[in-house]
Parts: structure tokens; sequence; C-alpha cells
């Protein structure tokens, strides 16, 4: 089937065999066309045109219901983005189609995205923010894909949040969770990722070749491992971080050099991203730490020391591997040395104030 939308609300044509029908609450009008090849669709499409005088007029083929949609933009995300963004995507879409229905996709209303978002908000007040990122994103593919006109989600407005301060873990803390882990190389893990600030899937897929003792650096980002924000970048490391890796380096290594983990179970297979935040939250637990803590909060300790250092934001930036400047804004208020610094201009011009008081 072959059909028209029509940014029009012509409530007659000559035309006698055209069928109008609303779409959603877009107020478009839709001319549904039964068995024509390309050819006399295109000169269909002109004598609409003549009629009707309007320029929006697009060609619209194979209208897609959510669940086939769904199937084509999580293979999109599973190939060209992350395996946590691929996830996440997947989650909003299952939840949206759980609220909805299986209904085509360009007939989505937004009262009823608005009352799904009011459900989730209920449900979900975190997640919410992360469903509406990543449905709109959705959304925009498919529109470059031609399947619908008009992103009903841009229209969406959530509450803004009240940003807070990252959880994060200071040196004796970290200290006290790693006396309640047993596994000496798991402990390496969670300490390295403590001084390198790297993703969870950063840090189990790491390998030997990426590692550049010599000159003091890791390489994150490869062919075979696309980092969530796919650019590849060098981190050097501290002392810490060179002596961990030391105690760790095997004396054998495997001739496919894509299968030397820097971090393995006993077996040479790397840790599971799955069994390394697990662990982490039981021993958050065991150690009476902040229940809030996960393991992605020894990224957010380690952004927090540096910036608690006076480190600049830039910097932080680069070494995390965010694409946006924003994201690192968070840490900006840790560093009080040099609010204070910015602060104690004003005591070059002092005021009385006890004269004015008076």
């Amino acid at each position: 089937m072959k059909s028209f939308l029509l940014n029009t609300e012509a409530k007659y044509s000559p035309i006698g065999f055209i069928h109008y029908f609303p779409i959603g609450a877009f107020a478009f009008n839709s001319v549904v066309i039964m068995d024509m090849n390309e050819t006399e669709l295109d000169q269909f499409r002109n004598l609409l045109l003549r009629f009707l005088g309007s320029e929006s007029l697009s060609v619209k083929k194979d209208r897609k219901k959510l669940k086939e949609f769904i199937p084509e933009i999580l293979t999109y995300y599973r190939e060209q983005r992350s395996t946590s963004t691929a996830r996440g995507v997947e989650t909003a879409l299952v939840h949206l189609l759980d609220f909805l229905g299986n209904v085509f996709i360009d007939e989505i209303e937004l009262r009823k995205i608005e009352l799904f978002f009011i459900s989730l908000m209920k449900t979900a007040p975190k997640g919410s923010y992360n469903y509406l990122r990543y449905l709109r994103a959705c959304f925009n593919k498919g529109i470059e894909w031609d399947y619908i006109n008009i992103n009903p989600f841009d229209k969406i407005r959530l509450p803004k949040r009240q940003k807070s301060e990252p959880i994060y873990l200071n040196r004796n803390e970290l200290e006290k969770l790693l006396s309640k882990i047993t596994n000496k190389r798991l402990k390496d893990l969670i300490l390295f990722v403590f001084l390198t600030g790297l993703r969870a899937g950063e840090v189990v897929t790491l390998t030997w070749n990426f590692v550049d003792l010599s000159e003091r650096k890791i390489q994150i980002g490869s062919d075979n491992f696309k980092t969530k924000s796919r650019k590849v970048r060098f981190i050097p490391l501290s002392n810490e971080a060179i002596e961990i890796l030391l105690i760790n380096r095997p004396k054998v290594f495997k001739i496919d050099e894509r299968q030397n983990f820097v971090f393995t179970i006993k077996n040479g297979f790397p840790f599971s991203t799955d069994y390394i935040s697990k662990q982490f939250k039981k021993a958050v637990r065991e150690a009476g730490l902040n229940e809030g803590l996960h393991f992605h909060s020894l990224r957010h300790s380690f952004a927090s020391t540096l910036a608690r250092q006076g480190i600049s934001l830039y910097k932080i930036q680069k070494l995390l591997g965010h694409s946006n400047f924003s994201t690192v804004q968070i840490y900006a208020s840790l560093d009080l040395d040099s609010l204070r610094e910015a602060v104690s201009v004003l005591d070059n011009n002092t005021i009385n104030i006890k004269g004015v008081r008076k």
C-alpha cells in the first residue's frame, strides 16, 4: 500500500475516489492509493497539488506499527551505539509499547504521550528523563527514514530536575569497600577504575595491546570496542595505576592479542559488567556505605578527586571521554579553592558594614 500525507484540511475535492481520514492529533489527512506504480504515484501527486495547492505533500510508504518499528530501530542502535545505550532504548520502547499498544507510529497522539510520561513520572521519576531522550532520538530517526513527518516527543516538556552533586567515594571509603572483597583481581580492577575513571564496559574489555607502559598510558576505543562517544581517547597513568598493571601482567600472552584481557578471572576470561556491578554493590552494603553508590560511582570519584585538586573541567572532560562539556559541569562546585579565590576579590573593595547599617 502507498499513501500520501497532506498538510491540509481540505474538506472537498473534485477527485471522487480520494478518501480522507485523520491522523492522530496533528490535523493531517491521508490519501490512500492502492496498486499504483511509482510513475502513476508521481502523476497523482502532481494532480493533487493542482487541486489542493499543498506544497508540503510528501509520499509515504510502508506505514509502520510500533512492533515493526522497534526491531528496526534497535538494530540500528545495537550497531551504531554502545550496549548500555541500546539497552536503555529497548527498555523505553518496550514501556511505550505496553502503554500505547501496537499503534501506527504516525498516529501516536500527543495527549497519549503526555499521559504516558505522567504515569512514568510516578513510577520512575529519574528514569523518565532518559526515556524521553531515547524516544525523542528514536522518532527523529523515524523522520530520517521517512516513516513520519513530525516527532511528537519534541513537544514533551518534563519538570526541570534539581541538579545534585554525584555520589562518590573518598580514599578511606574505598579502602573500607575493598576490605569486603576477597577476589584480588576484582580488587585491582576496582582500584584501577578509581584511578582512571573508566566505564565498566571499558575496563572489562581492556586488552594488553592497548596498554603502553613505557609511555604510561592506555588507549580506550578501537575497531573491536566502540566507546560510548565513538571516539578514541588516551588516558595517562599514575604510579599506582602502573603498579596495578605490572602486578596483573601475564608471563605469557595469547596468540590472539584481542583475547589478552588485562583483568580476568582465573581461566583467562574477562569479568562481565554484570558481575563486577553486583559484587561492588554487595561490598557497598557490607561496608555500610551510602546505598546510592554504584560501580559507576568510581568514575565520579575519579572526576571528583581531580576537580577538588583544581584540575580544569576541560581536562576532566577529555579524560572521561564526554563529548558534551555540560556533562562535566556537575563537578564545578567541587573545586572550592578556586571558588574561594574568585570570591576573595571582593575583599579588595570592602564595605563598612556597620556604617551602612546605621
